[in-house]
């Protein structure tokens, strides 16, 4: 019996099948995908390549979309780094830390917590709560997600959170958290974080003169 495989097997392996019978694929109708009519089989291939092109679109966008996303934080970044090294020694660090952080990210609240500077005056950041230690030490990068450790933090719980590893010297000193109102800022499970990254280690390589 033959099967409707063989059928697209024979036609794969023998081009030049359409070359010697023209007229079966002029005449040939299959079903339209959405009403089930019948339509000649190049009106179907005009609507797949429809199709393909709506989807190519739709996936260039979501690319343009991330890479322009990328390109801002990177620009806050750089903003953030400048500012921060524009600035002379200060004795209150964390504070300088989370202003300028304000400044540049204004629609994210920024949140410091610290247990290693021992040379920081800034006693309101320093935390005494043992399980964050212990839960910063698990973390080896940036981490999106709910997390009640760290609502706490903030009077209002924020719709999102990320938590950002602070380390220098081969130990985690801190944490840093970003809090927003916007569910899809930092969705649970998101490996985009590489930014964030650098942004905890460029804040990390500052608060280490205090360690």
């Amino acid at each position: 019996m033959l099967l409707a495989k063989d059928v697209a097997e024979f036609l794969k392996t023998h081009p030049d099948f359409m070359m010697k019978y023209p007229d079966v694929f002029v005449d040939l109708e299959v079903p339209h995908p959405d009403v089930g009519d019948m339509i000649p089989l190049s009106l179907r291939q005009i609507e797949t390549l429809r199709e393909y092109n709506h989807k190519l679109m739709s996936d260039y966008q979501v690319l343009h979309d991330n890479v322009m996303h990328n390109i801002q934080m990177l620009k806050m970044m750089q903003d953030f780094c400048i500012r921060l090294l524009g600035t002379p020694d200060d004795d209150k660090p964390i504070k300088l830390v989370l202003k300028t952080l304000r400044a540049c990210y204004p629609n994210l609240d920024p949140k410091i917590r610290i247990w290693g500077l021992r040379h920081s005056k800034e006693i309101i950041y320093h935390t005494r709560d043992l399980s964050l230690p212990a839960y910063a030490r698990t973390l080896e990068k940036p981490l999106c997600g709910s997390n009640p450790l760290i609502h706490k933090w903030y009077r209002k719980k924020p719709a999102s959170i990320v938590v950002v590893p602070l380390r220098a010297k081969n130990k985690v000193f801190g944490l840093l958290s970003f809090g927003s109102d916007d569910p899809q800022t930092f969705e649970a499970g998101s490996d985009d974080t590489e930014l964030l990254d650098v942004l905890g280690q460029s804040i990390s390589a500052f608060l280490a003169k205090w360690l």
